[in-house]
């Protein structure tokens, strides 16, 4: 049987939730039926870790890196455009299906150079959001439109990224689909994390897998460390695991207030193995997708407090798997972080409700097999007088935007 060439891009090769789907994507679809390349900017993560799938696999994956960063940046962009036109020319894949922003954008219009067949483009988080300004918001809002005009089908991984596509005009509701993020369960190292610190069983352990971005908010991260001291009298640690532009402000800011119960690791490798000797994960980020650590962290069996944006509330369950806060409220976050912290029995009845949600809608097989028949499916050719349509369309955005 003939296996069908596709190409999976995501703009940067460092690993982050995006990554992580086309990895996931890259080794689960079916060897026999596909033909994988990946193709994907700076960074190092990704490119090892596909590396080392290549290992294990009878049919390599082609990987293709381009100087690509997650800035505009108008020289080298156009040159990664020229070289995606060429590379889907010169392989005349049958589908194309890009992931995160900018690789969103560069990458379909390229396709449609190419004259690729099928495009497909998945929203880790649009690019227009309140953290950035208005005529930010409204390029964005623009591209994305323009790019929906010739996209087979707009993959959300969240079912509110496609209510913000809808509210914004981006595409018409039959050109989305929603794909939730799946993951196989990482294999846990207990005590591996607690050797490594030099701590017991009886210090509470809270921490965070994440990058160390404006995006994650490390020094909210550290000002909560440093305030739960102040009320919270038994022995306990922070951790802290990535790393990212913000790493080294972090540690002059755990150096400035002598934070001695806070852990600044880095980059760990297999890092979600060490959730397991976690007592309360969080993630305190000013916007989300759908973060894949939540979803490891749910499949540990941990508690989970976030803040209330993007998909965090389709992960966390309120009251009952863990704890959401409307944004940056110190005293509200510091409350539900020390009534799990008083409470193993309620952080245990958590993390068990958790991790039976994670096991029911977020398994990697089920991404892989929507995936698959998507890929299946006809194209959707030059669809778009609907697309063409959408800009003038009536739509009530409170009423899209609401729960």
């Amino acid at each position: 049987m003939e296996r069908t060439r596709i190409l999976l891009g995501v703009t940067l090769g460092e690993m982050g939730g995006a990554q992580k789907v086309v990895a996931s994507l890259a080794e689960g679809l079916p060897e026999a039926e596909y033909e994988i390349d990946v193709v994907c900017g700076q960074g190092e993560e990704l490119p090892g870790w596909l590396l080392t799938l290549n290992q294990t696999r009878k049919h390599q994956i082609n990987l293709i890196q381009l100087s690509l960063g997650r800035e505009i940046e108008p020289r080298s962009d156009l040159r990664a455009f020229i070289a995606l036109v060429k590379l889907m020319r010169r392989r005349n894949y049958k589908l194309a299906h890009f992931h995160s922003t900018k690789m969103g954008i560069l990458g379909r219009i390229a396709a449609k150079f190419a004259r690729v067949p099928k495009i497909y483009f998945t929203v880790h988080g649009w690019a227009f959001g309140d953290y950035q300004s208005k005529r930010q918001n409204t390029l964005a809002i623009l591209l994305e439109r323009f790019c929906a005009r010739f996209t087979d089908k707009i993959i959300c991984v969240t079912a509110e990224d496609q209510k913000r596509g809808l509210a914004k005009r981006i595409a018409r509701e039959d050109s989305y689909e929603v794909i939730h993020n799946g993951i196989n369960p990482p294999t846990f190292q207990p005590g591996r994390l607690r050797g490594k610190l030099g701590i017991g069983e009886e210090t509470l352990l809270i921490g965070t897998i994440a990058r160390a971005t404006v995006q994650k908010a490390p020094e909210f991260f550290l000002e909560i460390a440093h305030a739960f001291g102040e009320q919270y009298k038994l022995p306990y640690k922070f951790v802290f695991i990535g790393d990212g532009p913000l790493f080294e402000d972090c540690k002059r800011i755990v150096a400035g207030l002598n934070l001695d119960t806070v852990h600044l690791l880095g980059a760990c490798d297999h890092a979600a193995s060490l959730l397991c000797d976690f007592d309360l994960f969080v993630l305190w980020s000013r916007w989300e997708s759908l973060p894949v650590a939540i979803i490891e962290a749910m499949f540990a069996g941990k508690s989970v407090l976030a803040t209330d944006v993007g998909g965090n509330y389709e992960l966390v369950t309120h009251g009952l798997t863990g704890y959401l806060a409307g944004g940056f409220k110190k005293e509200e976050i510091l409350t539900q972080l020390l009534a799990l912290a008083n409470n193993p029995q309620l952080r245990e009845s958590m993390g068990n409700a958790g991790r039976k949600k994670a096991e029911a809608n977020f398994k990697l097989q089920e991404m892989i097999t929507k995936h698959s028949s998507l890929y299946q499916s006809p194209a959707a050719g030059l669809k778009q007088s609907c697309h063409r349509q959408c800009p003038g369309e009536n739509t009530d955005e409170a009423s899209l935007s609401s729960r």
